[in-house]
């Protein structure tokens, strides 16, 4: 997957005391579930997209429910607020 500025992101809880940003890779609207991609990358002046492989790539389900403040990639990155 590609990324740029235009990729739709949201946060999701990390499990571990923070968030992660993530896109999604499948989406079925009858799911309650999301395959998620984590984004933990930065964007330079270009536009292109200079991955930190420590998480950058790592994929996981997760609940419809847990995704929050959608936004583009290039945005910039609200205070978290939960869902609901």
């Amino acid at each position: 997957m590609i990324i740029t500025t235009d990729t739709p992101v949201w946060d999701t809880p990390s499990g571990m005391g923070g968030t992660f940003t993530v896109t999604l890779l499948e989406d079925d609207p009858a799911s309650p579930t999301v395959l998620a991609r984590v984004c933990y990358g930065r964007l330079d002046e270009a536009g292109r997209y200079h991955p930190w492989r420590e998480w950058d790539g790592y994929t996981f389900l997760v609940a419809r429910t847990e995704l929050a403040n959608p936004r583009r990639f290039a945005d910039p990155t609200p205070p978290y607020r939960p869902p609901g």
